[in-house]
């Protein structure tokens, strides 16, 4: 029996605001990477101000990810360690782990599959000209914030359509249009033009469950490499970084992307490899 939604898209995003489930300090971070001349004093001021993203920020950047021969003892001190644009991913990823990790278990699924396919959308946009890497990993770690909303939000309605469909994108978005009248990736999307993310993440999370033609794939590389990344993903979960390597290999938009046929066995192994590290860093 279909439950009747509360909210309109434009309303169950009002809603979204009014209980500040996205940090105030990650759009903040957002702003300051946009606004031209701004640099590590300010990004420095936009995360001092959320004391809990400081400590975790301190907590990452002293982790062995980064190899510090000393601790880092400040936040400016941190965003130089970092970077400048990796603090940007490093505040919404935590941000996005406040809304999936330790919620429910659907949301730690969902959690932990966007970050995996943050981390294989980085590690491919080496091979990919003309994808940039900060714009490829906030893309993966965004292509589901419409699911992490829904299960926030509306989760009486939602979480059986998401028990039965989780693993057949294009099922869930078509019992979403019923249910709701929108899909998570149209939610998603006009959630991040809210926040004023950049306009080829926003198309790419509103077509990340569309057929990606490789007319479509030609001009939008940030697409194509989410599908491609997402796939992976799977494949890791099913068979391990083997089974990932031959999906990449022989996946119908490897060709329009250019990903040479031994780099797939390298992106494979640092999903797996960078993606439980950044689990770790992230609890």
């Amino acid at each position: 029996m279909l439950l009747r939604p509360k909210y309109s898209l434009n309303e169950l995003l009002d809603h979204v605001e009014e209980l500040r489930v996205f940090p105030d300090v990650a759009v903040r971070v957002n702003e300051v990477i946009r606004k031209p001349g701004t640099g590590i004093r300010e990004m420095s001021s936009a995360v001092s101000m959320d004391p809990v993203l400081s400590g975790r920020l301190l907590k990452v950047a002293n982790s062995p990810f980064y190899g510090l021969p000393r601790p880092a003892s400040s936040v400016e001190r941190a965003v130089q360690i970092i970077g400048f644009h990796s603090t940007r991913d490093l505040a919404l990823a935590l941000a996005m782990s406040g809304m999936g990790s330790g919620r429910t278990e659907e949301a730690a699924e969902v959690w932990t599959h966007t970050l995996y396919t943050a981390v294989a959308m980085r590690h491919m946009a080496r091979y990919v000209r003309g994808l940039d890497r900060d714009e490829a990993f906030i893309t993966g770690l965004m292509h589901d914030l419409g699911v992490l909303i829904l299960l926030s939000v509306e989760a009486e309605a939602y979480v059986p359509l998401h028990h039965s469909f989780s693993s057949q994108g294009a099922l869930l978005a078509r019992a979403e249009q019923v249910q709701f009248g929108f899909d998570h990736a149209a939610l998603g999307a006009a959630c991040l033009q809210r926040w004023r993310l950049a306009d080829g993440i926003v198309a790419a999370v509103a077509g990340h469950h569309q057929d990606c033609l490789p007319e479509v794939a030609r001009r939008s590389k940030v697409l194509a490499a989410l599908h491609v990344a997402s796939d992976l993903v799977r494949a890791v979960g099913r068979g391990g970084e083997d089974q990932a390597a031959q999906v990449g290999a022989v996946h119908p938009l490897s060709a329009t992307l250019r990903i040479p046929q031994a780099a797939w066995g390298i992106i494979a192994h640092a999903i797996v490899e960078d993606g439980d590290e950044m689990i770790e860093m992230m609890s």
